[in-house]
């Protein structure tokens, strides 16, 4: 026993390092970015046994869909399961996002020691899971956390030795559920056609290569199919979803783009996206967060090709299909969160390529990497006590009381009555009343006929939050303010109606 917690100290250590995240940042409220709304009516409506496209979103078919009718199930199936056990609040949301951070914390480890001593992965990991943009995201009750635990996941059992049927199953249950998380849980389909396409290549003309393609075959194949049946099964069978509705709204996203144009804007958006999330320092000190964030950056091309050169793994491979689809939609929204999932793959470049270079010099590279990643750590520390700071202040979202009250008001209205909000998700969770948006491509002029054919009466707007703050909809009741009438209003909000 004495033996066996010897050989695993730094492992033990990480998850005693990791526990704080069972603390820090767990809160009672949410701010008003209301994707978390759409995944919190889901996973009601798996508890109520509703169909998951029962949102109460009204939408134009003129002006189209502003959001999907449903994302896959597999996040609400998560929120559902923790609120089945212990009840549907925020805070134990929150909490279900700390343990997926925990969890994907414990894999980066294991996948980081595959390629690095234990000392330098658990620094490795800790880069990632304390990073302040990370701990701030963490309030954020998303689906990307848990999408970067089985994404890592499914890497790490695809890659595994292990060659029997029950854990080619495993790992497609472990994709299928990645993919029902998000979407681009299909780029783990994409790095398998990639891996069999180089493996197919090299073996041209060499017959005794070409036989080790059929286990190959057939592993893939197990996988693959383990991973669609089980996605059917939850999106299909047990919580139906409109797969043909997602596909059309990422259709219309991207229908008449240029990919060129929009994989240049993404490499721009995201080189500073990517600089930003190590910029931990400023006034006097910010030149040592420029000297790191630099050096990070610098690095990653120069491990990409060396690491290529060498031998391209399935995770190559998946970090080139994730790049490729991230780089090619059209959307300059996601922030970091987008490349949250594929840091790992990234300090993984940076790091060997530290080891190779230092290697070459006759040098043990642990030291000055182990170094390196203290600093960066070092300057995580005053955003860090910024963040244990904030805890205690509640976030400006639907749980302030203004909003409930709000709420509570919209809930009595009639059950047909339809409000428009820049928040529209939230609304309709929150007050049990369909809900519409304005999209912002429309012009003034057709907003009364476009609230005729969504039959909105009704009109919601924030005074004291600039992130509910709808000046559309605030100039279309000031420029009609003959035919809508204030019908309620308290110290943040007003609403409005256009019935007489």
């Amino acid at each position: 026993m004495k033996k066996y917690f010897s050989q695993n100290r730094y492992f033990f250590l990480l998850v005693l390092l990791l526990l704080p995240l069972f603390y820090i940042n767990v809160k009672g409220s949410h701010d008003w970015g209301d994707d978390f709304a759409q995944y919190f009516i889901q996973a009601r409506n798996i508890l109520e046994h509703r169909p998951q496209t029962d949102n109460g979103l009204v939408f134009d078919r003129q002006t189209g869909e502003y959001a999907l009718q449903s994302y896959p199930v597999g996040f609400p199936l998560i929120l559902a399961s923790g609120w089945l056990c212990f009840g549907n609040t925020v805070t134990i949301s929150s909490l279900i996002i700390s343990v997926f951070l925990f969890a994907f914390g414990i894999v980066a480890f294991l996948y980081f020691r595959k390629y690095f001593n234990d000392a330098v992965s658990v620094l490795l990991t800790l880069v990632i899971i304390y990073n302040p943009f990370t701990i701030g995201f963490k309030k954020e009750i998303l689906s990307d956390i848990p999408f970067s635990f089985f994404l890592l996941l499914g890497i790490m059992l695809y890659r595994s030795e292990r060659k029997n049927l029950w854990h080619y199953i495993i790992t497609g249950i472990v994709w299928g559920f990645a993919l029902s998380v998000r979407g681009i849980g299909a780029t783990l389909f994409l790095a398998t056609g990639f891996l069999m396409l180089q493996r197919i290549f090299l073996s041209a003309g060499k017959s005794e290569e070409k036989t080790t393609l059929f286990p190959e075959i057939k592993k893939n194949g197990i996988v693959a199919l383990s991973a669609l049946g089980f996605y059917l099964l939850l999106n299909s069978i047990l919580f139906p979803v409109p797969s043909t509705g997602i596909l059309k709204f990422y259709g219309d996203a991207i229908r008449g783009e240029s990919f060129g144009r929009w994989m240049l804007l993404n490499l721009d958006y995201y080189y500073e996206v990517y600089l930003n999330f190590f910029a931990t320092l400023g006034g006097n000190y910010q030149w040592i967060s420029t000297v790191t964030k630099f050096i990070l950056l610098a690095l990653i091309p120069l491990g990409i090709a060396l690491s290529w050169s060498r031998k391209i793994g399935f995770d190559d491979w998946l970090f080139l299909a994730y790049i490729l689809v991230l780089f090619v939609y059209p959307y300059l929204g996601g922030g970091f969160r987008f490349l949250f999932p594929i840091l790992p793959f990234l300090l993984k470049y940076i790091f060997s390529t530290f080891n190779i270079l230092f290697n070459r010099l006759n040098f043990n590279a642990t030291v000055p990497a182990v170094i390196f990643l203290l600093i960066i750590i070092l300057q995580y520390a005053p955003g860090m006590i910024d963040q244990v700071n904030s805890m205690d202040v509640a976030e400006q979202g639907p749980q302030e009381e203004p909003a409930r009250k709000a709420f509570e008001f919209i809930n009595q209205l009639p059950a047909e009555s339809v409000v428009v909000f820049l928040k529209p998700r939230a609304l309709s969770y929150y007050s049990g009343r369909r809900a519409a948006y304005v999209t912002r491509n429309i012009r003034p002029e057709e907003l009364p006929a476009l609230f005729s054919r969504l039959n909105a009466h009704y009109f919601l707007v924030c005074n004291e939050n600039e992130e509910v703050n709808d000046v559309l909809l605030k100039n279309f009741i000031a420029e009609n303010k003959d035919h809508v009438s204030r019908v309620w209003q308290n110290s943040y909000f007003e609403l409005y109606s256009d019935l007489k």
